[in-house]
């Protein structure tokens, strides 16, 4: 382990830190991340100063997905232990620059560059009782800290690709590298816990399962942040169809679904999409005007409710995890495109899911299609069925509704798991 820490810390951060600074001429991104980094110290300096001898909890996420499977233990942890203070870094822009306050944080960063010295400075100045990576975004010198000075390191939500037997011997030495500093290791899955222990035979692996399920349930049970919209007449006792995250393949196809049900059936609908950009949003109000619905910006309508209307365009970002709570059926993006979205959410808030083909890029989404709870659909004839189905056939859609919930319901508690690990290492 010390050669290759060595062999890390000689070449690979010297390119890293070169390659960054390289890229961040071109890539608006990278230069944004190093940007934000300078006079790190000085802040992490100052949090520290306000620092008694309460225990501490470090959890490290790589952008804004990771932060969403951070938040439940970080609450829990608050919960359980009212005192603790929890520390959160990120490694990419953005995921800080958009992860706002949160209630239940005390302090959210930039991870430092992996560097051995910026390490130990780090772990000296928060001087975590515990420190947690969730999934991937592992970062040798920071670990290897933590273990050095005998803190408990943790990966949780951890995962390797199914297919990892078939990588390369020299990807398989750099993930056992990676991961045998851990203390514990809480995998996702059994399936998972036995790829991880073959890996790295020495190192605790627990079966804690997945915290995102513990999220979603969480957001959906936020419903203050759309208050103003469940309690208004024009969403009671409408047949609304909410499309989340939304690219425009995704658009080609459920538009003329959406303008079908509307027609026919008198139907409502939310787009919430995947880039609320200004050119985007014209486009969506251009169709919809074209086919002669009354279309309003969520926006628009906050500041003066209206009704009537046919389709509500949601022009923010952060609210459609907790928007699936007002329709019947949900569409969830990027299933004509890139790869499905979180299908999750819609099904935490017990709602059928309708879904393109490109769904094999999540488990989640493979899950409900097994379960009965999400249904696929291949081109717009296909979409313009199954809403059509969906608003018209309560007892398919309650099926389906229920279908989604127990899944969700099913897989959650990881987080109490992760702070049965934790509770070892921070006094009650």
């Amino acid at each position: 382990m010390s050669g290759w820490m060595a062999l890390y810390n000689l070449l690979g951060v010297p390119l890293l830190y070169v390659g960054f600074h390289v890229l961040g001429l071109f890539h608006r991104k990278v230069r944004r991340g190093i940007i934000g980094r300078k006079g790190l110290f000085s802040r992490i300096e100052s949090f520290a100063s306000t620092l008694g001898d309460e225990p501490r909890l470090w959890i490290h996420v790589s952008s804004l997905g990771e932060f969403e499977q951070a938040k439940p233990i970080a609450a829990l942890a608050k919960e359980r232990w009212p005192e603790v203070k929890v520390i959160v870094t990120f490694f990419s822009p953005s995921g800080y620059e958009h992860a706002g306050e949160v209630k239940y944080i005390d302090f959210i960063s930039y991870l430092p560059f992996d560097s051995p010295r910026n390490a130990r400075r780090f772990i000296s100045l928060i001087r975590p009782s515990a420190g947690i990576v969730i999934r991937h975004d592992i970062w040798p010198n920071h670990v290897v800290a933590l273990r050095r000075r005998g803190i408990p390191a943790l990966l949780v939500d951890a995962s390797v690709n199914p297919s990892h037997n078939k990588r390369g011997a020299w990807q398989r030495i750099v993930d056992r590298i990676l991961l045998q500093p851990f203390t514990t290791i809480c995998a996702v899955s059994e399936e998972q816990a036995q790829i991880l222990r073959k890996l790295v035979p020495n190192v605790p692996v627990q079966v804690s399962g997945d915290t995102r399920y513990d999220q979603v349930v969480r957001r959906a049970r936020e419903l203050e942040r759309i208050r103003d919209l469940s309690t208004h007449p024009s969403f009671k006792n409408v047949d609304l169809i909410v499309l989340g995250s939304t690219w425009p393949s995704d658009e080609d196809v459920v538009f003329p679904a959406v303008v079908h049900c509307v027609d026919r059936l008198g139907a409502r609908a939310i787009v919430c999409p995947h880039e609320p950009s200004e050119g985007h949003l014209l486009e969506i109000f251009d169709y919809f005007e074209r086919h002669n619905l009354r279309c309003l910006a969520l926006s628009r309508w906050r500041e003066s409710p209206v009704d009537p209307w046919d389709i509500l365009v949601v022009d923010s970002v952060g609210l459609l995890a907790n928007l699936y709570a007002l329709g019947q059926v949900a569409y969830v993006g990027g299933s004509f495109g890139p790869g499905v979205h979180s299908v999750l959410e819609p099904a935490a808030h017990a709602k059928p899911v309708v879904i393109g083909p490109r769904y094999h890029n999540s488990p989640d989404a493979r899950l409900l299609v097994k379960r009965g709870a999400a249904t696929v659909v291949h081109n717009a004839q296909e979409a313009q069925e199954a809403f059509f189905r969906l608003v018209t056939e309560p007892q398919l859609r309650e099926k389906m509704a229920r279908a989604a919930l127990e899944v969700v319901q099913s897989h959650t508690g990881a987080s109490e798991k992760i702070l049965d690990v934790l509770a070892r290492f921070i006094a009650e």
